[in-house]
């Protein structure tokens, strides 16, 4: 084939090139793969990835239950509860068997409330004799009864039998009398004074008439006599005031006594009621399980009318209503500078599969300024304290209801940082590379 024959179909391929309609991938293929690199780095950096830090937590909560031990070895008798009841500070639970009658005690303790008023106005004057309302079934207490409704005895019979209050007035009618007879006699003083004062001034001038022999002797010696006279019966005057004081003060001595002896079985009194209260708040904390606050009862045995307790035997828990949940998370050292508060973590619990009901969240609210040790398979560890707070309501992201009940275990995932996918896969590679260098 000639030189130009090949030329000739060399330009024929050529313009079959040229002419033909090249296909989409090959046209675009360029422009497309560009804006799909572009989305894909796009979506990177908008997909998180933090740096997390994984560890075991235990539900507990800033009110934790209370558990009610039982004191004395005993049976049981009442039961008022059931597992998950919601009960009201104050209510009773439980009633142990006892010898004393559990309704006598509690209308006691009623009528003793009146009492407690009356200590704390002061005004036990008006106090009322109790004695005619019969308790003879309080058991171990009894013997303190016995001895408040003496001195309750006592006392009501000195304020109202009238002896006390005969007295009182006879003391005070006389303290009357001689207040009034110091009035009169310190008015009667004044005169006595003025009189005596004349008396003096005049013999005084008797005396220099006398000296001037302008006066008899005799007529000299009556205004002595008349002065001495006056001058004496000041003096009577002033030892009467003196008897009348001394008198008011032995008088006012006497209603002392007097009030002092009432105030005497009063706080005789007084004793013996606070004996009684704590005898009887000593009964009810032995055979009674009342509720401290209010909250919801849980039991974690079978409770039931006639089971014989222990000493020392936890029968009762009671979660609060104002539980503040938290999750209690045990950290090891490794990257335990990383966490802070206000951190996001995510919580599964073992008890609820992640995958059924979802997980729930919450945020890093406390963490310990020293470590506590833990022993492990590797042997002891000092590990930090991290409180995660979550929402009372316990709602997963499945928007599920997890029961909150306190000792529950799972995992708390902390993230570490804020992250995204691109940052974790390119950003921190380029960064290290400096590093080494």
């Amino acid at each position: 084939m000639s030189e130009g024959e090949q030329l000739y179909r060399h330009n024929d391929n050529i313009n079959y090139l040229l002419k033909r309609k090249l296909s989409f991938m090959l046209r675009y293929g360029m422009s497309f793969l560009f804006v799909l690199g572009f989305m894909v780095l796009a979506s990177l950096y908008f997909i998180k990835a933090p740096d997390t830090l994984e560890g075991k937590f235990v539900l507990s909560s800033s009110n934790p239950p209370k558990s009610l031990v039982s004191k004395i070895n005993g049976r049981i008798v009442k039961k008022l509860v059931s597992d998950e009841l919601k009960v009201d500070k104050g209510d009773v639970l439980l009633v142990l068997e006892s010898v004393a009658d559990e309704s006598e005690i509690n209308q006691l303790e009623n009528e003793l409330t009146q009492i407690q008023l009356l200590c704390e106005s002061d005004m036990l004057d008006s106090l009322d004799y109790i004695g005619t309302q019969s308790f003879q079934h309080l058991g171990e207490i009894q013997q303190v009864y016995e001895q408040f409704k003496k001195s309750n005895n006592e006392l009501y019979l000195a304020l109202t039998s009238g002896q006390y209050l005969q007295e009182k007035a006879i003391i005070n009618k006389r303290l009357s009398n001689l207040k009034q007879t110091r009035f009169n006699l310190t008015n009667q003083k004044q005169i006595y004074e003025r009189e005596y004062a004349l008396a003096n001034e005049t013999w005084q001038a008797d005396s220099l008439l006398d000296k001037q022999r302008s006066i008899t002797k005799i007529e000299l010696r009556n205004t002595e006599s008349a002065r001495l006279q006056r001058k004496l019966s000041l003096s009577n005057l002033q030892q009467n005031l003196l008897n009348n004081e001394t008198t008011i003060n032995d008088i006012e001595q006497q209603l002392l006594t007097l009030e002092k002896n009432i105030a005497q079985q009063k706080n005789s009194f007084i004793q013996s009621y606070s004996l009684l209260k704590s005898a009887i708040a000593d009964w009810k904390s032995k055979y009674l399980f009342i509720a401290p606050f209010d909250g919801t009862i849980s039991m974690n045995k079978n409770i039931f009318e006639g089971l014989n307790v222990q000493a020392g035997e936890p029968l009762l828990y009671i979660i609060p209503d104002n539980s503040n949940w938290l999750c209690e998370v045990l950290i090891p050292q490794q990257n335990f500078g990383k966490i802070s508060i206000g951190q996001r973590a995510i919580l599964k619990f073992d008890s609820y599969n992640f995958e059924e009901f979802g997980v729930t969240e919450g945020q890093v609210k406390t963490i310990a300024e020293t470590p506590q040790e833990v022993k492990t398979n590797e042997g002891n560890v000092n590990m930090y304290l991290v409180q995660i707070a979550i929402d009372s309501s316990l709602t997963t992201t499945y928007q599920k209801n997890i029961q909150p009940r306190y000792g529950l275990s799972g995992t708390a995932t902390i993230a570490l940082d804020d992250k995204n996918l691109l940052e974790k896969l390119f950003l921190d590679r380029f960064k290290s590379l400096f590093v080494y260098q």
